[in-house]
């Protein structure tokens, strides 16, 4: 596939770089490449841009968002500091996004703010200085990574809490290494009015076994986005990345990244309804809602984005990391790939079956380690993936080492077909050779429009 280079984006690029306030060379690169052999669906693309300095931590002080239309040219953009991430179309046409990991912002195609919301009981007294006068507060600890709006209005979230637990692992490979007590960053799932009121919460260390650990389990880094001051450190046991309601069944979807498994639990009473993800290290208690595979069936790693299509399956990223539980082994990032993959599960009967995939090993193959996201679109049923968590190494292999690499991301729609065909691909990258800023997208949406109906 021949990809076009769309010269006519350097003015905007120049544009966006100077009402960022930084040199010619810091604005991203769009390169596109449709086809005409499936249709595209109709229709521009939003996604949010991480900044990304080669060799450190994305720029929290840079947040952008851009359209682009079915060729690629940019249509429309939002720049604000700071990061933001996951802007998405709500019922009213505004549009919401997340705000570091105390704040959701609501604003208009013009870029006005409409509405805040921010996390009244945050850890870190530094994130009050980000939250505007007229923000509402929420009897939460954090925002982090997703905001569903519900059929009610109401916005469904992700926080967290912290648990001081004693004799708690220090190795998740290792039985042998000693056990001490522990600061415990479990996920919340929380349900929220406009007015800030809490609706509902459900607690996710009083749902499942905080004593399971996967790969990252143990890792460090609720100390750096929200519990900077906690003596002896945070241990990011689950790690929740996306939050999905299911009003055909007045069901809650909640991905963890950490648990390797996709959780659906009843709104009303808070229970369990099935566990999607490698049936290893799970407590008995836990075994009889391990949905069971049937059929050719490869389970998914280190997933973000889990979410329903129109017809009742369930799509997400799979990220691959790892491919193993402790204490197997970790798969090598030079061997790993990611995959967007459909199951269908049948929640009476326990099982879940794999329908549908792009990328794994093979032609397709490629790997994002972190964030990244699919969604089917409503027109063609065509999938929209955001393999937008690319990384490479100082000798341009590919790499697993997020904070450290060289980023980059591409946003691509393929047929919903086997094998899927191309569309449409967008890559996003840095715009000069020497430059040595990365860039990373969350995730992305297609709207039927630039602006609501």
């Amino acid at each position: 596939m021949m990809f076009r280079c769309l010269q006519q984006l350097l003015p905007l690029c120049l544009l966006l770089c100077f009402t960022a306030g930084c040199d010619s060379g810091t604005a991203p690169d769009f390169t596109s490449a449709p086809t005409l052999s499936v249709n595209p669906n109709p229709g521009v693309t939003l996604f949010g841009l991480m900044r990304w300095p080669d060799g450190g931590e994305p720029d929290e002080s840079f947040g952008l968002a851009v359209a682009v239309d079915e060729a690629g040219e940019v249509v429309w953009y939002r720049r604000k500091d700071p990061l933001f991430e996951d802007p998405h179309r709500l019922a009213n046409g505004n549009l919401i996004a997340l705000v570091g990991y105390n704040r959701v912002e609501e604003f208009d195609m013009l870029g006005n703010r409409v509405a805040s919301w921010h996390a009244a009981d945050h850890p870190n007294p530094e994130a009050d200085a980000l939250v505007p006068e007229d923000s509402i507060p929420v009897a939460i600890e954090t925002f982090h990574h997703d905001v569903h709006e519900m059929p009610s209005g109401n916005l469904l979230t992700l926080s967290t809490e912290m648990r001081v637990i004693d004799d708690y692992p220090s190795s998740v490979s290792d039985e042998a290494a000693p056990r001490a007590a522990a600061n415990v960053i479990g996920d919340v799932v929380v349900e929220f009015a406009r007015d800030g009121s809490i609706v509902h919460e459900w607690k996710l260390m009083d749902m499942l076994d905080v004593g399971r650990l996967g790969y990252e389990s143990l890792g460090a880094i609720w100390g750096q986005w929200a519990y900077v001051d906690v003596e002896g450190g945070t241990k990011d046991w689950s790690h929740a990345n996306s939050v999905y309601f299911d009003p055909a069944t007045d069901s809650i979807l909640v991905s963890l990244r950490h648990q390797e498994a996709v959780i659906s639990f009843s709104r009303e009473t808070g229970e369990l309804n099935w566990i999607l993800g490698s049936h290893e290290g799970w407590a008995e208690a836990w075994t009889p809602f391990l949905l069971q595979p049937e059929g050719e069936f490869e389970w998914q790693f280190h997933q973000h984005a889990a979410e329903l299509t129109a017809s009742g399956s369930l799509i997400l990223f799979d990220n691959g990391n790892n491919r193993a539980l402790p204490p197997d082994p970790p798969l090598d990032a030079a061997d790993s790939y990611s995959r967007a993959v459909e199951y269908v599960i049948d929640a009476q009967r326990g099982t879940v079956r794999q329908v549908w995939s792009h990328g794994g090993p093979g032609e397709q193959v490629y790997y994002s380690p972190f964030i990244s996201e699919a969604d089917q679109l409503p027109v063609t049923g065509n999938v929209l993936i955001t393999d937008g968590g690319r990384v490479s190494d100082e000798l341009g292999g590919q790499s697993g080492q997020i904070v450290g690499g060289h980023h980059w991301g591409r946003i691509l729609e393929v047929s919903h077909t086997e094998p899927p065909e191309t569309v449409f691909e967008l890559q996003v990258g840095s715009r000069l050779p020497d430059q040595r800023d990365g860039w990373a997208i969350y995730r992305s949406e297609r709207l039927s429009g630039l602006y609501p109906d």
